[in-house]
């Protein structure tokens, strides 16, 4: 009977939350900037950070560690002078929200997308469209912008639809988005933990069709992006930085969210637990210079799921590649010309 009274109340409290969460999405809010720890500021070389973890979405600028937003968070990307990140609300939904920087301050969240899929997670602007990954329904969402604001275009379902939800045969929990050129490159995970099947890198076609699956020894992947012509990505559930074939960085924990800019490597390190523990696992980022030699170790109060480089300039960022690319909105218009 206590344990019945125990679940009850647990329950009630899970419900609680989420409901107080899903009515936050009506209100207005703003950043509180609340620095809760500190870091050696030569060690990022000057680099401005903004992490998204399971505790916070985090701002590492001037050696300070400043929470933006409490809750769980995950995919980050920029859009000219804007930058934006997904919020996990409640076990129901998650939004998008824009903001900008004034005086290396956080500044002017809005919400612009709401009541998506709890579980998107990387996302990125390919030219002037974005892509979402809501990996839990296998599909990517594109959105492009209109006056300033991205509005839903369509949908896409890479690794097909889901008949039976994430357990279906053909769930991928695709993760992860980057672009090459005009060729658009998605992370199936494949939950090999569970399924024994090793992550791939999937190259997609113009339709957003599956054009290439390359096979990779990885377990539980996050992230893609090609430094020096050979892909670069984490495998995760092994604890490694995986660059072409070579292992180029171990650690002892969990590696997801990846960073390059033109003097480091950014990757973030979280604990690894049971899913029911995950919101109370530590994490921090891991400082690597472009020889992935270990450099530094910032601690978080929360597990990693994301990192972008604000500024000098993160390559990890699909729009700061060298090669040059054409929006979705622009490819439907060249094929209906």
């Amino acid at each position: 009977m206590k344990s019945i009274q125990k679940a009850m109340r647990r329950t009630k409290k899970l419900i609680s939350n989420d409901l107080r969460c899903e009515i936050e999405t009506w209100l207005p809010f703003s950043f509180s900037n609340e620095v809760i720890g500190k870091y050696d500021e030569a060690a990022l070389m000057g680099t401005e950070l903004l992490v998204s973890t399971k505790r916070g979405f985090l701002h590492f600028v001037g050696g300070e560690i400043r929470r933006l937003l409490d809750g769980q968070f995950f995919g980050i990307s920029a859009h000219e002078r804007s930058w934006f990140f997904f919020q996990r609300v409640s076990r129901w939904s998650g939004r998008i929200v824009q903001f900008g920087f004034e005086d290396h301050r956080a500044a002017r969240p809005t919400q612009v997308i709401k009541r998506l899929s709890p579980g998107c997670h990387q996302i990125d602007f390919l030219g002037t469209d974005l892509y979402v990954t809501d990996t839990y329904n296998n599909r990517l969402f594109v959105y492009s912008m209109v006056g300033g604001i991205p509005k839903k275009r369509v949908e896409y379902y890479p690794g097909g639809k889901l008949a039976n939800g994430r357990e279906s045969s053909n769930y991928a929990h695709m993760n992860s988005i980057w672009r090459s050129g005009s060729d658009i490159y998605v992370l199936f995970h494949n939950e090999t933990r569970k399924t024994g099947q090793n992550s791939e890198i999937v190259r997609l076609d113009a339709n957003h069709e599956i054009a290439e699956r390359i096979s990779t020894n990885a377990s539980n992947a996050h992230n893609v992006v090609r430094v020096n012509d050979d892909f670069l990505y984490c495998d995760s559930l092994n604890g490694k930085l995986i660059h072409g074939d070579s292992v180029v960085y171990e650690s002892e924990y969990f590696t997801r969210g990846l960073a390059v800019t033109p003097d480091l490597v950014l990757l973030g390190a979280s604990e690894y637990g049971a899913r029911e523990t995950r919101d109370t696992l530590a994490g921090g980022v891991t400082v690597l210079d472009r020889g992935f030699n270990f450099r530094h170790f910032i601690p978080t109060p929360g597990m990693v799921q994301d990192i972008r480089a604000v500024n000098p300039v993160d390559y990890a960022l699909s729009n700061l590649t060298p090669e040059p690319c054409h929006s979705e909105t622009d490819r439907l218009k060249e094929l209906s010309s």
